[in-house]
C-alpha cells in the first residue's frame, strides 16, 4: 500500500502572520469589538471648502447641494480636515479605471469618518483615517478597487508602491489612541472588483461583494505582490508593541454576507472570528492567536491555520469551528480543494461536520463534539503522534485513503472506511490505539472498512467490532 506523508506546509507566524492569496492587492480586518458610531448629519459632505483640503498633482473637490466630485489624477493624495459623508449625500470620482487616488483624514474633531451615503470611485480608492472608518447601514460605495484603513500609510509607501518602486509593497502602521478600527455596518454596501478593510480592529455586519476580499487587523500591515509567487498577495501582521499581545480580531457577524465570483477571502489577525462564508474561491484563515469560525463555510478550498508564537505567548493556537450560535454545529465544506486545518501544538476543536472535496488535513490534536462526520473526496490524515478524541459517535470516511497518525478515541461508535465508493483502492492505516465507548442499537461499536486495513496498536470497542477488508483484491487485514 502506498504509505500516506500528507505533511502540512509549515506557517511560521511568531510575531507577525503571513499569508499567500491570489491576485491583486486587498486587505481587510473585520472584529468583534464594540466600536464608536460616528452619525453626521444626512446633508454631512467632505470639507471642500477653502482650507478643508489640499491635494497633489491637480487634484480638486466641490461640492454642489447633494453631490461632491473629485477630480483624481492617478497618484493624487488628498488631505482632509473632514471626509463624512451623510446618507443623502454622494461623492463621486472623475478618473481613470486603473488610477490610483489616497484620500488621509486628519479630522481636527480626532473623530472617526462616518460614510452613510454613496460614495463612488472608477478607479482605486483609498480612504485612511487613523482615528477610524465607520461605513453606515445606508452606505453604498463601488469602485474598482477599495481600500477602507484605520491605520495610516505615508505619502511616500503610497507613492512607491504605485510606481514600483517599494517591491510592490503596501505598508499600513500608526494609529491614534482609541482607534475606532474600521466597521461595517448592517444594511452597508460595498462592492468593487477588491475590497480591503484594514485596522487595528474591524467589524463586519455589512455586505461586500468582490472578487478578492481580505480582511486583516493588526497595529502594522504589509500588503505586497511578489513575483516569486505569481502575483499572489502577501498579507504581515505584525503587533508593534512586543511585551504584550496586541488585542487585534478578525469578525464578521451574522448579517455578513460575502459575495464572490471564483474570489478569495482572506481573514488575518491576532484572533479571529468570523460567521458564514459561501461561494468563495479560497478561504484561507491565518492568525497568530486564535481562530472563531461560527456557522457554515463553503469555499473551493479551505486553509485554517492558528499559531501561539505571538508576542505574550499565551492562549493562543487554537481553533474553534462551530455552529452560528453557541451549542450548536456548523459545516466546512471545499467544492474543489483541500481542507487543511492546523493548531500550533494546541488543539482543534470542531463542532461541524466536514466535507471536503480532496484532502482533509488535520494536523494537530483534535476534538470533536457530538456526533460527526469527516470526509475528503480524496484522503483523511490525522498527523503523526497527534490524536482524534470524538465527545460523541464518530465517522470518518474518504473515497481513498484514511491515515490516523495517532490515536483514536470516541464516546459513542467509531466509524471508519476508506474507499467509499467502493473503487477498491483504499486503505485504512492506524498508527495509534482505536477506542470506541460507545455504540449503536444493533450492538455494533467500533467498524472499521477498507481494501486494505492496518492497525499498529490496540482496537478496543465496548461492543462488536467490524473490521472489513479484502474487499477487492484479496489483500488482508494487518494487526
Amino acid at each position: 500500500m502506498e504509505k500516506l506523508r500528507k505533511i502540512s506546509t509549515m506557517y511560521y507566524l511568531r510575531q507577525i502572520v503571513a499569508c499567500l492569496l491570489v491576485y491583486c492587492i486587498l486587505l481587510a480586518v473585520p472584529m468583534q469589538v464594540a466600536l464608536a458610531n460616528p452619525d453626521p448629519l444626512s446633508s454631512a459632505h467632505p470639507s471642500t471648502g477653502s482650507g478643508g483640503y489640499t491635494a497633489t498633482l491637480g487634484g480638486s473637490a466641490g461640492t454642489i447641494g447633494t453631490l461632491t466630485n473629485i477630480i483624481a489624477p492617478n497618484g493624487s493624495i488628498f488631505n482632509w480636515q473632514n471626509f463624512d459623508i451623510g446618507k443623502d449625500h454622494e461623492v463621486s470620482h472623475i478618473q481613470g479605471v486603473t488610477d490610483a487616488v489616497l484620500h488621509r483624514v486628519n479630522a481636527t474633531d480626532l473623530m472617526a469618518t462616518g460614510i452613510m451615503g454613496k460614495l463612488n470611485a472608477p478607479g482605486y480608492l483609498f480612504v485612511v483615517n487613523p482615528r477610524g472608518i465607520v461605513i453606515g447601514a445606508d452606505a453604498l460605495i463601488e469602485a474598482n478597487r477599495f481600500v477602507a484603513s484605520g491605520l495610516n500609510i505615508s505619502d511616500t509607501d503610497f507613492l512607491g508602491f504605485l510606481s514600483g518602486t517599494t517591491n510592490d509593497e503596501l505598508r499600513f502602521d500608526g494609529y491614534e489612541v482609541g482607534t475606532l478600527g474600521v466597521e461595517l455596518k448592517e444594511g452597508g454596501v460595498i462592492n468593487a472588483s477588491t475590497v480591503a478593510l484594514i485596522g487595528k480592529t474591524v467589524l463586519n455586519a455589512g455586505i461586500i461583494m468582490s472578487d478578492t476580499v481580505v480582511l486583516a487587523a493588526g497595529e502594522r500591515v504589509y500588503l505586497a505582490i511578489t513575483e516569486g509567487t505569481g502575483g499572489k498577495i502577501y498579507v504581515e501582521v505584525a503587533d508593534l508593541v512586543t511585551s504584550v499581545p496586541a488585542n487585534n480580531t478578525v469578525t464578521n457577524t451574522d448579517t455578513a454576507t460575502f459575495t464572490t465570483t471564483d474570489g478569495d477571502v482572506l481573514l488575518a489577525a491576532g484572533d479571529i472570528f468570523s460567521a458564514a462564508i459561501t461561494g468563495v474561491g479560497s478561504l484561507a484563515a491565518v492568525a497568530n492567536r486564535n481562530i472563531y469560525l461560527n456557522g457554515d463555510f463553503e469555499a473551493g478550498e479551505i486553509t485554517i491555520t492558528a499559531d501561539a508564537d505571538y508576542s505574550g505567548g499565551i492562549g493562543g493556537g487554537n481553533v474553534f469551528a462551530t455552529g452560528a450560535t453557541s451549542g450548536t454545529s456548523g459545516t466546512l465544506t471545499s467544492t474543489t480543494g483541500d481542507i487543511e486545518i492546523s493548531a500550533s501544538d494546541n488543539t482543534i476543536h470542531l463542532n461541524v461536520d466536514i466535507d471536503a472535496a480532496a484532502d482533509l488535513l488535520l494536523n494537530n490534536n483534535t476534538v470533536v463534539t457530538a456526533d460527526k462526520t469527516l470526509k475528503a473526496g480524496h484522503d483523511v490524515v490525522l498527523a503523526d503522534g497527534k490524536t482524534l478524541d470524538g465527545d460523541g459517535a464518530l465517522t470518518v470516511e474518504a473515497d481513498n485513503d484514511v491515515y490516523l497518525g495517532g490515536a483514536v478515541t470516541t464516546a459513542g461508535k467509531m466509524y471508519i472506511v476508506a474507499d467509499e465508493n467502493a473503487g477498491g483502492v483504499g486503505d485504512v492505516v492506524a498508527k495509534g490505539t482505536l477506542i470506541a465507548n460507545g455504540k449503536d442499537s444493533a450492538g455494533a461499536s467500533m467498524v472499521v472498512t477498507g481494501d486494505d486495513v492496518t492497525l499498529e496498536k490496540d482496537a478496543t470497542d465496548a461492543g462488536d467490532m467490524m473490521l472489513n477488508e479484502d474487499r477487492n483484491n484479496g489483500r488482508g487485514c494487518k494487526i
